[in-house]
């Protein structure tokens, strides 16, 4: 087929021709800006809904735990561990003196009496101070002591003479006495009670 139509209409149907196909790609990239406005839209709002629903889940989170008074509880339970530990702490370390007083005196040879008793805590150690009339009755006492431990029924686990002082005018000498003690001895509370428990 010839074309015959003059020339203006002819480029005025290319021009036609071209602003269908300009036309085309408009609505096309216009589409496409709507779907993507439609996609940040809906993951917007997707989100926005799954943070309300992840408040409201931490809203009724914390007030189940208001209600069940779990902190309080937990409180109240690391309160009382607290006072137990420090109880079978304070139970640990109570000596019963009345029991080792007597277990010392058996073991004192005549003469020498037991002047005063220290106890520390912290290094578990006896300090006895005794006094006699010499300084062999003082050494007889400190031999008696390291050497008697079925007498003393291993009430320490070792023993040290200080020292030893001696006034030859009042005819009278002191002495320093140190005893590790036995933390596994009927000599603590505490062990007292469990043996006793056993039985």
């Amino acid at each position: 087929m010839i074309n015959l139509l003059p020339s203006d209409i002819k480029k005025d149907i290319g021009f036609a021709r071209k602003n269908k196909v300009l036309w085309t790609w408009i609505i096309i990239l216009w589409l496409f800006l709507a779907a993507v406005v439609a996609i940040i839209g809906s993951g917007t709002f997707f989100i926005s809904q799954r943070d309300d629903n992840l408040n409201r889940l931490v809203d009724i989170s914390e007030q189940r735990v208001k209600d069940q008074n779990l902190i309080e509880y937990q409180k109240k339970a690391e309160v009382f561990s607290n006072d137990l530990n420090t109880a079978v702490k304070l139970l640990e370390n109570q000596l019963l003196f009345s029991k080792i007083i007597r277990t010392i005196g058996s073991v004192l040879p005549p003469g020498v009496t037991l002047g005063t008793l220290d106890y520390s805590v912290e290094d578990e150690i006896l300090t006895l101070n005794v006094q006699a009339s010499d300084q062999r009755s003082i050494s007889t006492a400190f031999e008696n002591i390291s050497n008697g431990q079925e007498i003393t029924k291993n009430l320490f686990t070792n023993a040290d003479l200080l020292k030893v002082d001696c006034n030859s005018e009042e005819q009278k000498c002191t002495g320093v006495i140190v005893v590790l003690l036995n933390k596994n001895s009927d000599f603590y509370l505490l062990n007292e009670v469990l043996k006793k428990g056993e039985n």
